[in-house]
């Protein structure tokens, strides 16, 4: 069971490095800035039941405190 956590944490923090810099690159091409994601967080849970198990659920917090589970949620956030 420890290496099967390990290995959902690693993918968890992949996943969530990975869909930052996507969000980062996102906006910027939608006349946005890096900058306006200063304060930004994301989480990460890999799903481990059903069809889509091992699948990971990434989503971006505000620093108001709402979460949003697309890129085009935070571009609408900020008004892009």
């Amino acid at each position: 069971e420890g290496e099967g956590e390990a290995r959902r944490e690693e993918r968890r923090e992949e996943s969530r490095n990975a869909a930052f810099e996507s969000l980062r690159r996102f906006l910027c091409a939608s006349g946005g800035d890096a900058s306006m994601l200063d304060g930004w967080t994301s989480s990460a849970d890999v799903r481990r039941a059903g069809d889509t198990a091992g699948n990971v659920d990434v989503y971006f917090h505000a620093p108001c405190g709402r979460r949003f589970r697309s890129r085009v949620e935070v571009a609408r956030f900020l008004e892009l």
